[in-house]
């Protein structure tokens, strides 16, 4: 008996991801697998004293309100699809799922960024490329207008 095929799209909600999405379900139909939809929420910033630098209730609105948008997300047709939250840094919980659920392939959206504002902000979908289990795919966002 074979384990089933995993495909695993990692969303932020934003455009670049719906795009993915799109990708990833067709992918997953034309595989014959199941797509895991994965949303990392950010882990709580602290201050020097050990408290947390966002009230708890916020913390949990947050999470409350990804799992509503997680639920929301109507499965591509033919295709089995899972939904997880987890709370972290994005590319560790990616990387951690994806070896985790041994997914055959891994699609994300891509925001595009260049120069200074990928070397401050950090690129999540880089960090994964390098060292992902499975092969990555990244769609980038259509560029503004403008």
């Amino acid at each position: 008996m074979s384990a089933q095929r995993v495909i695993l799209h990692a969303t932020d909600f934003g455009s670049s991801s719906t795009k993915a999405f799109h990708v990833a379900g067709a992918l997953a139909r034309d595989r014959q697998a199941r797509l895991l939809v994965l949303h990392v929420a950010p882990r709580p910033l602290t201050t020097f004293g050990g408290t947390e630098g966002v009230p708890p209730q916020d913390i949990e609105f947050n999470l409350h309100e990804a799992k509503d948008r997680l639920a929301a997300i109507p499965p591509p047709p033919r295709v089995p699809m899972d939904t997880r939250l987890e709370v972290g840094e994005a590319a560790d919980m990616i990387l951690a799922v994806a070896r985790e659920t041994s997914c055959e392939l891994v699609v994300l959206g891509t925001h595009g960024r260049s120069g200074v504002s990928r070397l401050l902000m950090g690129s999540v979908a880089e960090q994964v490329v390098r060292q992902a289990p499975c092969p990555v795919l990244t769609l980038r966002s259509e560029p503004a207008p403008g």
